[in-house]
């Protein structure tokens, strides 16, 4: 079942890219894509260690004319909300890549 989840993770990558990618490692919390507030990833990081995550991906996406959020498989449901509340926080001030 693993399996598929992750599959069906990287099909929806590939038909809606994310404008920002959070990674989270057993090393910490890392932004692989795009350049968001150092606040909003430290309050990521504090989510990731109370959780205690150590794998993941969390993906900022558009869709529908507004930004939501992708969870890896990886990351368990019981810190989705949690991750919400923290991006609510700090939505406003996340800027989307430049693309070229």
């Amino acid at each position: 079942m693993h399996a598929v989840k992750r599959l069906w993770h990287r099909l929806a990558r590939l038909a809606n890219p994310p404008l920002l990618i959070v990674e989270m490692t057993a090393t910490g919390v890392r932004c692989t894509r795009g350049t968001p507030p150092a606040a909003w990833l430290a309050d990521c990081a504090d989510v990731a260690e109370s959780f205690g995550l150590t794998r993941g991906q969390l993906d900022v996406v558009l869709f529908a004319g507004r930004w939501q959020l992708r969870f890896s498989p990886e990351l368990p449901r019981a810190c989705h909300q949690r991750f919400r509340n923290v991006f609510g926080v700090h939505q406003q001030n996340l800027q989307p890549p430049r693309r070229r």
